[in-house]
């Protein structure tokens, strides 16, 4: 009597433990592009999700700015590509417009090429936004980890974010998770890594020469690519254009001279085009290491899952799975 006694305590003890419920299934911490529409997959497959983004806005490296007095103009230079199942499932789930990196061609898509949201880096964070919404998926925008906690005998870990303990059986996480060192156990981001950015508003009343171009050193100014980003902003139609250049090194006093010389001397503007506002712009982000895991025991390593952020185009690695669950953009627009 006295076993069977001891026993039944047992098993209540070992189901309370395995039935413990935390807040969350999974939470997401960053909100680049991929990461979010990650975050949403899971939802869909019925987990409870929560998105932390220690900044003020989301996006990550895909954030849209004020910049030069026009507002929703892409932080840096970048590219999406031209993989088909990038592309559709951008427009079939996501509703973006996505449109050929050609100068004046809004035509129809070719076999190949780039091309890129309608809307630039604003249109392809607001409609995940609006995904995110819809799904009604806790959103803590400018709210940091403080730490993390892992109970790996129960299987779940405790994530401090302000002061409030959330607890959640998985953290999806990727190469910009930024994971506050005072975690347990430590995990330790790379010194943050700058990446300067000069922006141009010129006036140039002639058709665009150009949407993004590689670089070059420039009397002394080392340009890593420019963008041509008028036709993803409110300026079409205006005889205003505004340009992008990322450079590796801290810019020069004349460095907005430096950016408008490098314009003409490649044709990239015409011959009467003349500067109107220039500003920098430097984007830094600590990453974490791959291998950041390798310290945790083989129940901590299943407790995060890492997402591949790397590149935009990594969409295409991830659609099929995504389409299986995803509704399309229309019945979510029409549900709205």
């Amino acid at each position: 009597m006295c076993k069977k006694f001891y026993l039944l305590i047992l098993l209540s003890i070992f189901s309370s433990i395995s039935a413990y419920q935390t807040d969350y299934d999974y939470i997401a911490i960053g909100s680049s592009p991929i990461m979010m529409l990650e975050a949403l997959y899971h939802h869909h497959l019925g987990n409870r999700v929560m998105i932390v983004e220690g900044a003020e806005e989301c996006g990550g490296a895909w954030k849209s700015i004020e910049i030069c007095g026009i507002k929703h103009v892409d932080m840096g230079c970048h590219t999406a590509g031209g993989n088909t199942k990038m592309i559709d499932f951008l427009e079939n789930y996501v509703g973006i417009n996505m449109v050929p990196m050609v100068p004046n061609d809004k035509g129809k898509k070719k076999s190949h090429g780039n091309y890129y949201p309608q809307a630039g880096c604003y249109e392809l964070i607001e409609q995940i936004l609006k995904l995110v919404s819809a799904a009604n998926i806790p959103l803590s925008i400018g709210h940091k980890v403080s730490s993390i906690y892992l109970h790996e005998n129960l299987d779940y870990a405790d994530v401090l974010i302000d002061g409030r303990t959330y607890t959640t059986k998985k953290l999806l996480v990727c190469h910009g998770t930024e994971l506050n060192n005072e975690s347990e156990p430590s995990y330790q981001n790379s010194s943050p890594r700058e990446f300067p950015h000069i922006y141009l508003l010129v006036k140039d009343s002639s058709p665009d020469h150009f949407i993004y171009t590689g670089g070059g050193a420039h009397n002394g100014l080392s340009i890593v690519r420019v963008s041509n980003l008028t036709p993803y902003c409110d300026l079409n139609g205006s005889d205003k254009k505004i340009f992008a250049f990322e450079v590796r090194s801290k810019t020069p006093q004349n460095f907005a001279d430096l950016c408008l010389d490098y314009l003409h001397s490649k044709s990239l503007i015409g011959k009467n085009a003349r500067l109107l506002n220039s500003e920098t712009y430097t984007y830094s982000k600590a990453y974490l290491p791959r291998n950041f895991s390798n310290k945790l025991s083989p129940k901590g390593k299943e407790m995060f899952v890492y997402v591949n952020t790397t590149a935009i185009w990594n969409i295409a690695n991830f659609a099929s799975a995504w389409e299986k669950v995803f509704p399309l953009y229309q019945e979510v627009a029409r549900a709205r």
